[in-house]
């Protein structure tokens, strides 16, 4: 990590050990994020992703049915909306390198 990624994730108070909680306080709080992380094969990835209910886009309803969850939670993982993908997408907390907002 070059001392640049170090110092921006030190000011949006991040670190390699934070955890899932505040990652998602800050996916929540609005806007879109930039992930970089190792995918569980270990090739390095980079991704937008947010949680901001003005930009996620509306869970269908079925014939009235309540909404269920898309995935199942797991402690380890965060399920987030990418705006650039149109999609939901998945990383594992443990491989996040850096975390920053979409500039």
């Amino acid at each position: 990590m070059s001392i640049a990624q170090y110092l921006l994730d030190k000011w949006n108070g991040l670190t390699p050990a934070t955890d899932k909680a505040q990652y998602l306080d800050k996916l929540h709080s609005g806007g879109v994020w930039t992930v970089e992380f190792d995918k569980v094969d270990g090739t390095p990835a980079i991704m937008d992703v947010t949680l901001d209910p003005s930009i996620v886009p509306p869970t269908p309803v079925v014939a009235g049915a309540p909404a269920k969850p898309l995935r199942e939670e797991k402690d380890h993982l965060i399920h987030a909306y990418s705006p650039d993908r149109a999609g939901w997408r998945s990383f594992t907390v443990a491989n996040v390198k850096a975390f920053y907002p979409k500039r």
